[in-house]
């Protein structure tokens, strides 16, 4: 998807119990590491799938 396409439609927010669920996150990089401190917060049983990843989450 081109970059400016992702800004085109605004996102929808998703309120999720994720406490025991697992979630696979694909990718090590930026995104991911936003996204992972918030997912240990919520307790998801995380799955990291990534080629490389940054230890410091």
């Amino acid at each position: 998807m081109p970059e400016h396409a992702a800004h085109a439609h605004p996102a929808y927010p998703v309120g999720l119990r994720l406490a025991g669920r697992r979630v696979v996150v694909v990718g090590g990089g930026q995104v991911a590491q936003r996204r992972l401190p918030a997912l240990i917060a919520a307790g998801a049983d995380i799955v990291l799938v990534s080629p490389s990843a940054k230890a410091s989450v």
